[in-house]
C-alpha cells in the first residue's frame, strides 16, 4: 500500500471493524454453516462471498452488487440502505450478517416449481 493511499486504507478498516462487531455472533451457528455451504462450498453464485476468520466473521462480500442484484431479484437500494455496509475502495460491497442472510435466502430460493407430478 502507498502511503498516499493510508487514509482509504484506514476507512475500509474503520468500516469494517463496525461490520464485525456485528456480524461475528453468526460463527459456528448453523446458519453460518448453511450460508457458508451456499457461498463457498456449493458455489451457487460467483463473485459473493461470507467472511470466517476473525478478521471477516459473518460478513458478506460481493464484487459487483448491481449484477448480483438482477440475478437473484434483490433492489441494490435496498441493500445499499443498511446502516453498516460500504462499498471498499476496490469496489467490493461489504455487508454485516443480516445481509448475508438476505442474499443467501435470495439465492436459495427455487426459481422454478418443482417438475414432479402431484
Amino acid at each position: 500500500m502507498l502511503w498516499a493511499d493510508r487514509n482509504a486504507w484506514l476507512a475500509d478498516e474503520q468500516r469494517m471493524i463496525a461490520v464485525v462487531r456485528v456480524s461475528q455472533h453468526a460463527e459456528d451457528t448453523p446458519h453460518f454453516e448453511a450460508v457458508e455451504y451456499l457461498f463457498q462450498v456449493w458455489d451457487l453464485i460467483e463473485g459473493v462471498s461470507i467472511g470466517f476468520n476473525q478478521r471477516e466473521a459473518g460478513c458478506i462480500k460481493i464484487d459487483d452488487l448491481a449484477e448480483l442484484c438482477i440475478a437473484i431479484g434483490l433492489d441494490a437500494q435496498e441493500i445499499e440502505a443498511e446502516p453498516l455496509a460500504f462499498t471498499d475502495r476496490h469496489g467490493v460491497f461489504i455487508g454485516p450478517w443480516p445481509v448475508a442472510l438476505e442474499v443467501a435466502a435470495r439465492v436459495a430460493r427455487p426459481t422454478r416449481r418443482p417438475s414432479w407430478p402431484r
